[in-house]
């Protein structure tokens, strides 16, 4: 019976066979990274540049952040909405608390690697 036919499975929205590899991307997939992306820009653009690995750190984090409160976690929010099996709320409290971990735990390398020296080579000018 193929996934498609249960009463509570996620919707495909993308299919595709790499040599052995069969790839999918459902609904909820990308509710997720939608959440992450959004959770990330706005990180982004409350702390600004100081964040280690920049837009792609920001979205890898909150996407780890959406997962651990969705799927590892299991508390119960009441009253929460969800979508294709994503309650939002967690979701969104999972990114954020993630992102401001992330935030904490990378600034002080951050802060050594924006003050390091850098190199330039002084070229002397040519007298024209």
């Amino acid at each position: 019976m193929p996934i498609s036919h249960f009463p509570l499975a996620d919707t495909v929205i993308l299919t595709m066979k790499i040599q052995q590899i069969h790839l999918f991307i459902t609904a909820g997939q990308l509710i997720a990274w939608s959440i992450a992306l959004l959770v990330g820009l706005l990180t982004r653009l409350l702390v600004g540049r100081r964040m280690v690995f920049g837009i792609f750190g920001t979205f890898i984090a909150a996407l780890i952040g959406v997962w651990i409160a969705t799927s590892v976690i299991i508390i119960g929010i009441p009253h929460d909405f969800s979508v294709y099996d994503i309650p939002l709320l967690k979701a969104f409290i999972g990114a954020i608390i993630l992102e401001i971990v992330w935030y904490f735990l990378t600034y002080s390398s951050y802060r050594v690697w924006a003050n390091r020296r850098r190199y330039r080579k002084d070229v002397p000018e040519v007298p024209r």
